[in-house]
């Protein structure tokens, strides 16, 4: 699982280097920190914050043509399965398949009138309340990698060693930017890189 953070690409470089772990670039409206082509990035929509419709500084039709923007966070409702959905719809077609990156919020299932859209996403984003992420969330991302493979699978605000205890061995990647805010990512890295080598995580690992 690789963090993903909210920074310039020059600090996440520095990060690379002295840690000597893969480091990706979560890029927001909210920062605006700039990109570089050799640095991968996904882009959210700082929903979670702001209304990204409000928010001149969202331009995510622009971002899809950068050839290493890995996924594009479509509009959401935090807790809202149904909303989030209609969002997903609405703006859909504007994104390229492989960037669109759904959030999966309270309500979302595998299957049924409110199941993720397999077949239209390139990327799934663990959203959702505290509760359901930790259970339905985790059930979720694991389905997706056992039977979409090509499907990307992230984690939103992972900022405890429990959340990331639970998607450790289910996730492509987190957001860990809440680790930099806490001060818990110099003691968390080395942690992340001997669990990424070992063959069996429990929660006691961590």
């Amino acid at each position: 699982m690789i963090p993903m953070l909210d920074a310039s690409p020059q600090r996440i470089q520095e990060w690379r280097e002295e840690y000597d772990i893969e480091i990706l670039q979560l890029a927001s409206p909210l920062t605006r920190y700039r990109h570089e082509d050799g640095l991968e990035f996904g882009y959210d929509n700082g929903g979670f914050s702001m209304n990204p419709f409000s928010n001149p500084d969202w331009i995510p039709m622009e971002k899809s043509t950068y050839p290493n923007c890995k996924w594009i966070v479509m509009p959401d409702v935090v807790g809202c399965a149904l909303a989030t959905t209609r969002l997903f719809n609405l703006m859909k077609d504007d994104i390229p398949l492989h960037q669109r990156a759904i959030v999966a919020q309270d309500g979302h299932t595998i299957d049924g009138n409110l199941s993720i859209p397999w077949d239209e996403i390139g990327c799934l984003f663990i959203g959702g309340t505290t509760e359901w992420k930790d259970t339905v969330g985790v059930r979720l991302a694991i389905h997706a990698k056992q039977n979409y493979p090509d499907i990307w699978v992230h984690v939103g605000r992972v900022n405890t060693k429990r959340r990331m205890a639970l998607f450790f061995d289910n996730a492509d990647s987190f957001d860990g930017s809440g680790l930099v805010r806490f001060g818990m990512l110099e003691e968390l890295i080395p942690r992340i890189k001997e669990l990424q080598n070992s063959q069996q995580r429990t929660l006691e690992d961590f």
